[in-house]
């Protein structure tokens, strides 16, 4: 098991960690309360926004190559 690694990630560069981003969202709203059913299409194109936003940032905590949360 690796160590868990926390990062903020400057909005603008978070553009290849979007797909990590996108499915974890994904995963996370499927279950209640949310249920939403997720789609990565959708989830990476709003994930894009915060790649114009100059002062936006994410947190990103991973296991190895993996985002968590």
């Amino acid at each position: 098991m690796s160590e868990v690694r926390i990062e903020t990630v400057p909005g603008p560069a978070i553009g290849e960690r979007i797909a990590d981003v996108a499915r974890l969202r994904i995963a996370v709203f499927r279950d209640w309360p949310y249920l939403y059913d997720g789609d990565a299409t959708y989830e990476a194109h709003y994930l894009r926004t915060y790649t114009r936003v100059p002062d936006s940032a994410f947190v990103l905590a991973s296991d190895g190559e993996h985002v968590i949360g």
